[in-house]
């Protein structure tokens, strides 16, 4: 009977460190949080934009963020500014690392989400829903605001 009981005791904690190990892990898109998201306003025949935001990441492994899209607009690059022989210059990623216990973010002249062919103009102050997939079939949707960039700084 004490071996019945010592067994099922043994097999509860296994249980419960796993489930533990599994809510810290990457799997688990409870780990990760999207923060201080915008889209930014632009003149009404202006057919391209780009949104910004903090993603953290609060699991022990890192993941990457691999691709977006939004009803507002026909395709959702992830795109990075760099430096390139004192010019700065856009070009499109495939993926971009969320480091593990850590956060990546997008902003004006680094990492952003690339909104390319509007299918209307945006307005200041409508929010825009964006669905974000992540590695391990991890999918976020977010609701951002539309604002003037200079209101932003």
């Amino acid at each position: 009977m004490i071996k019945r009981i010592l067994f099922c005791l043994a097999i509860a904690c296994l249980f419960s460190f796993n489930l533990n190990v599994a809510a810290g892990s990457p799997q688990s898109a409870n780990s990760i949080v999207i923060k201080n998201g915008w889209m930014q306003l632009g003149p009404s025949s202006q057919k391209n934009t780009a949104a910004f935001m903090v993603v953290e990441n609060h699991s022990s492994k890192e993941i990457a963020l691999l691709s977006a899209s939004s009803d507002v607009c026909k395709v959702v690059e992830l795109h990075k500014m760099e430096n390139v022989n004192e010019m700065m210059k856009m070009k499109k990623v495939d993926s971009v690392t969320i480091p593990a216990n850590g956060q990546t973010e997008f902003k004006p002249g680094g990492y952003h989400l690339m909104i390319i062919g509007l299918n209307r103009p945006l307005k200041d102050g409508e929010e825009v829903e964006i669905k974000l997939q992540f590695a391990n079939a991890i999918q976020k949707t977010i609701r951002v605001p539309v604002k003037n960039r200079e209101s932003m700084q």
